[in-house]
């Protein structure tokens, strides 16, 4: 497929998706559909499935660009341009009212995140693909819903504040419909936090709002072809290999103030997720229509993850943390001692990509004493994937002993002259 026609096609119907809040003129409004248009383009040109709008994370772009706004020419710059008048980060702006946005069954596992740039659409490109950080969020596997916001400064310039905000949420899977192309862009589940939620999706067909099959069942990929003769308004099933299904209702022509609400249906022993209203579906169960209201919230239910166990080799300058276990789950671990603890959640902080709740074995996360020179990871480790710097004050593994604890509670001690500690983690109850 080429990109002149994908991209005429991509922006022509993301031109019709997006509800746009008012913004300085007209000519800055049209950059909110240009802007995702070329995002989609950036994840589809690489396998990935698309961000379709998403109406919380679009006020959450606008609710941070309004603050920044009332700082004048002092909108700060690398990462405290995400920080609110609260002090807050995207994700943790994104668990308070009225956004709440949904979690993976545990306050720590948010798929969620917030890029920004000042100037124009292609200088905020350039900078997004060139910034390794950047470029991983915006092709980050595990997100399928987006906001945007734009306002053009008052500087000489006249540049451009842009804030994206890209999410993912439980049991809530998208599809973006292209008929000037005649293709249909598919999206799946990627996190691998476990719990009671749909997953990785293997199957989808294409229903009328009837519940009668339009396509059969076919192999789940990320760009399909659209039938012939489909109505305005289908719905696109997914499946996994669970049996579990997720619906998604999808527009070959939607208007500007028409939302495209997913339909989340869990089944064979699946949780269905809370709603503002239901409905009787032909031939059984029931449709869980979510015409989602700021607010609304997904609570699934957790599946305690099995124990796993790490590895911590240390010296005066830098802890290493060895994953053992296939994928081991870190939500919730610290370490401490006396009053200096440090949480794993640091490292997924400073890499937005890692999954602190599934790290695969012997990726290795680490803790380096600032101004203490260069080192080599331990033998163990096939991938370092963070790194995090700390003043000596800040330092716990040096002298005498120090905890490993899981949320809150101690599970192992170690001791600092050993230079390594074995430590076995309990089940994560979610």
């Amino acid at each position: 497929m080429k990109r002149a026609a994908l991209s005429a096609a991509l922006l022509l119907v993301i031109l019709l998706m997006i509800s746009l809040t008012p913004v300085h003129s007209q000519e800055v409004e049209e950059l909110i559909p240009e802007l995702a248009s070329e995002l989609n383009l950036w994840r589809l040109e690489l396998g990935l499935g698309p961000l379709v709008y998403n109406q919380t994370l679009e006020a959450m772009a606008n609710s941070q660009i309004e603050y920044l706004l009332t700082l004048g020419d002092d909108i700060p710059a690398g990462g405290d341009i995400h920080i609110d008048a609260q002090g807050m980060d995207a994700r943790a702006r994104s668990q308070r009212a009225p956004f709440n946005w949904p979690t993976y069954g545990n306050p720590q596992r948010i798929s969620l995140t917030e890029i920004a740039a000042v100037g124009n659409i292609q200088s905020a490109l350039n900078f997004w693909h060139n910034s390794d950080l950047h470029n991983r969020s915006v092709t980050n596997v595990a997100y399928r819903e987006v906001g945007i916001a734009v306002r053009q400064l008052e500087n000489v310039s006249r540049d451009v504040l842009f804030i994206v905000v890209l999410g993912g949420r439980p049991n809530v899977l998208t599809a973006l419909a292209d008929p000037e192309v005649g293709s249909l862009y598919l999206t799946t589940e990627a996190n691998t936090w476990q719990g009671d939620w749909f997953g990785t999706a293997v199957n989808y067909r294409i229903l009328d709002l009837e519940y009668q099959p339009i396509w059969d069942w076919a192999e789940w990929q990320v760009i399909v072809d659209l039938p012939d003769n489909l109505p305005n308004e289908f719905i696109v099933e997914y499946e996994d290999a669970e049996g579990n299904r997720v619906e998604t209702q999808v527009s070959l022509n939607p208007r500007w103030t028409q939302l495209i609400d997913p339909i989340e249906v869990i089944r064979g022993g699946g949780v269905a997720a809370a709603a503002t209203s239901t409905s009787a579906r032909p031939g059984g169960g029931l449709i869980f229509v979510t015409n989602t209201p700021i607010g609304f919230v997904v609570e699934p239910t957790a599946t305690p993850s099995p124990p796993s166990s790490i590895e911590l080799i240390y010296d005066d300058g830098v802890f290493t943390l060895v994953p053992s276990s296939e994928l081991t789950d870190l939500v919730g671990v610290s370490f401490r001692r006396g009053g200096v603890v440090f949480d794993t959640q640091r490292w997924e902080e400073v890499v937005i990509d890692i999954n602190i709740g599934a790290v695969p074995a012997n990726n290795c996360l680490q803790i380096w004493q600032q101004d203490a020179g260069e080192f080599e990871a331990p033998s163990q480790c096939e991938f370092v994937r963070a790194i995090v710097f700390r003043l000596p004050s800040e330092i716990f593994w040096t002298s005498g002993e120090f905890e490993v604890l899981k949320e809150g509670d101690v599970v192992a001690t170690c001791q600092a002259d050993a230079g390594q500690c074995e430590v076995t983690l309990p089940n994560n109850q979610g």
